[in-house]
């Protein structure tokens, strides 16, 4: 079930034409990983950062060594990461990674 931010960045996300996404992509098997959203075409991870403010769980310690961990294997895997915070989802940030994702060098 969708989020409250995944729901707004896919709102969003269809209001700025942006290119197909796969929603909850697993991209590491054996670690269960998962990102909130993918364009496979250029292999890019978006990851929606909830928590970040009043003490969430994505900044307290543990939690933010195991995203730290969870960002770094999808680089190994030769994933890029593009990490968006609540106020991150807005229509020129999603244009801009929309433009980004669609030009020819971001394959």
């Amino acid at each position: 079930m969708a989020s409250t931010l995944e729901r707004k960045f896919s709102l969003y996300w269809k209001a700025v034409k942006g290119p197909k996404l796969e929603a909850e992509f697993k991209f590491c098997e054996s670690r269960r990983w998962m990102a909130d959203f993918c364009h496979l075409q250029s292999k890019t991870l978006i990851e929606l950062e909830g928590g970040l403010y009043i003490n969430g769980g994505h900044s307290r310690g543990a939690a933010y060594e195991k995203n730290l961990e969870k960002y770094n294997e999808a680089a190994f895997l030769g994933y890029r990461v593009i990490r968006l915070g609540p106020n991150m989802i807005t229509v020129p940030n999603l244009e801009r990674i929309r433009d980004f994702l669609t030009k020819p060098s971001s394959r």
